[in-house]
């Protein structure tokens, strides 16, 4: 939402740190309880300047037992220029067990929404490499809303020995922002 000068960002799925919400609404005040559900990227071109409006936001079936504390999260920001982070998805189930040696396939998708001059890095974590880097590219090159596609069997390897060895892919842009972590 924005009112000719400022710009109200709620990030509400699928962000680093957000807890993805179950009811989201937005709209002008009076219009409630109209509802206006948006998962998905939304870019409003309406000016709300001299309108009430309103959002509200919350998480449901979610048990806290006794001794007990969770915390829920959303990002939200008032400026320009406000960025979103990227979007990443697994495109086939990953492996949980590799042999000695062997090639790890990773088969990912991701993209940024923001179309500004950043590059959006695909990044890693695996054994002695905590912030490698897959691949990138500059969203403004591609379509909006286009999905890069990344699939590679060479660049990670299992170690020589058994064991168990964490790995951890996500996407991040310029500005720090990064897609929600994918864990092994």
């Amino acid at each position: 939402m924005w009112d000719g000068q400022n710009i109200l960002t709620l990030i509400v799925r699928d962000g680093y740190g957000v807890t993805d919400v179950d009811h989201f609404w937005f709209g002008e005040h009076s219009n409630y309880p109209s509802n206006y559900h948006e998962y998905d990227d939304r870019e409003d071109i309406n000016n709300e300047q001299n309108i009430d409006t309103a959002f509200s936001f919350g998480w449901k079936n979610r048990p806290i037992y006794a001794h007990e504390s969770v915390t829920f999260s959303v990002l939200l920001g008032i400026g320009e220029e406000l960025s979103s982070p990227p979007k990443i998805q697994l495109l086939e189930p990953f492996k949980r067990k590799y042999n000695v040696n062997e090639n790890i396939r990773l088969w990912v998708q991701y993209y940024d929404p923001d179309r500004s001059s950043h590059y959006v890095h695909l990044k890693y974590s695996f054994l002695n490499v905590e912030n490698g880097e897959l691949d990138s590219y500059f969203p403004a090159d591609r379509p909006k809303g286009a999905w890069k596609v990344f699939d590679d069997r060479r660049i990670l390897k299992c170690p020589s020995t058994s064991g168990s060895y964490p790995l951890k892919i996500w996407a991040e842009d310029e500005f720090g922002m990064k897609s929600p972590v994918i864990e092994f």
